[in-house]
Parts: structure tokens; C-alpha cells; sequence
């Protein structure tokens, strides 16, 4: 049994402005740890997990980058929290590399999903990974000290420490994901259906 993973288009990890550029439009210092996620507003994507979790587990110097959501809508909930400083939104955009390659390390904090192409276009880009352990995530995300449980704030809030304090978790993680990159092109999904219909043709 083999996996058929998505395809992730070269333009969709092809960043096209200045990674200097967009930090500076979003005030984010050169030296700042970069805790990144994309989606939609949906709750099943988990944003309303992932700000209490960011609240309990911030420092100085990291900050909270999120792609998809709806800046206005989330303000009020950033006041209550304490972290407005500490957090970027922008909204959907579909030039989502841009800022993918701002992060230090994505997570993904949904409910549920499928294999998600938000987590595959940030593996291509050898990006360190990690979230929930719904669905197709485990098996794109090996390593478990990587994984938590679903809409549970304080694991994921211990999560993102983990980031902060174990740079070479990051480092394997960076390196594994850059490994499995070439898994998620075009012409590997085109080779791997051409090699099923092989085999199922005799």
C-alpha cells in the first residue's frame, strides 16, 4: 500500500517579494521567532484554539503569524488575550509564500482535515511542522513529540514551547520535511499514478 500525496505547484512555494520587504509591511524585527499558520476562518481550522494556546506559551521575542483569517474579526479576541503585539493576521491572500517564509516553525491546529496542502506547501519549503494529530497529519508528521491531541490549548500550548527551547527538534524536523519535499510535486504525483496504472494493468 503506498501513499498518493497531493501536488503542491512550484508557484505555490515560490515566494515573489522580498522576505525583508514583507517584514518590515508587517513590523516583524529580523531577529524575532517566527510561530506561523495558514488557513481560512473556519473553526474546524482551529484559530480559536491556537490564540489562547500562543497566549500561554508567548515570550519575548517570538511572535504569532497568521495567514487566512480575517484581521478585524479576531481583533477584539487578541485585546482580551493580552497579545496583540505579539500577532500578525492577514488575510487571504493567495500569494501565501510570501510569508511561509517568515516562519520558523508552522503549526497547524485543526480540528480535523484530510492531508492538508497548507502543511504540504510548508514541507516543500523544508519548513519545521507540527499540530494535531487529525487525520492525514500523522502521516506526513513522523516525529510524535511534533503531534497533539485536537482542540486541546494547553498541549498545543506546550507545543510551541517546545519550539522555543529545543532548537534541534526544529533542525531534524527542518531537514526530515526537506527530505520528503520532492514527495509533494507534480511530477512525482504524475510518476506515482503513471506506476498504479502499471501495476493495476499487469
Amino acid at each position: 500500500v503506498g501513499v498518493l500525496y497531493q501536488a503542491i505547484p512550484d508557484e505555490r512555494v515560490r515566494a515573489l517579494r522580498d522576505p525583508v520587504e514583507v517584514r518590515r509591511e508587517l513590523g516583524i524585527p529580523e531577529d524575532i521567532f517566527v510561530v506561523g499558520r495558514v488557513a481560512y476562518g473556519a473553526p474546524v481550522k482551529g484559530i480559536q484554539v491556537l490564540l489562547p494556546a500562543f497566549a500561554a506559551a508567548r515570550r519575548p521575542g517570538v511572535l504569532l503569524l497568521t495567514v487566512g483569517s480575517d484581521p478585524e474579526k479576531w481583533a477584539p479576541k487578541l485585546q482580551e488575550l493580552g497579545i496583540a503585539d505579539q500577532v500578525r493576521m492577514v488575510p487571504k491572500t493567495n500569494q501565501v509564500a510570501d510569508y511561509l517564509q517568515l516562519m520558523n516553525f508552522f503549526v497547524l491546529p485543526s480540528l480535523s482535515e484530510s492531508q492538508p496542502n497548507t502543511l504540504l506547501e510548508a514541507m516543500r519549503l523544508g519548513l519545521p511542522a507540527g499540530g494535531s494529530a487529525v487525520g492525514g497529519v500523522p502521516e506526513l508528521i513522523h516525529n510524535p513529540a511534533l503531534l497533539v491531541p485536537a482542540n486541546d490549548p494547553a498541549a498545543l500550548a506546550d507545543l510551541i514551547r517546545r519550539t522555543f527551547d529545543q532548537p534541534e527538534l526544529l533542525r531534524i524536523a527542518a531537514q526530515d520535511n526537506t527530505k520528503l519535499s520532492s514527495q509533494f510535486t507534480i511530477q512525482a504525483r504524475l510518476e506515482k499514478l503513471e506506476n498504479l496504472y502499471a501495476a493495476l494493468l499487469g
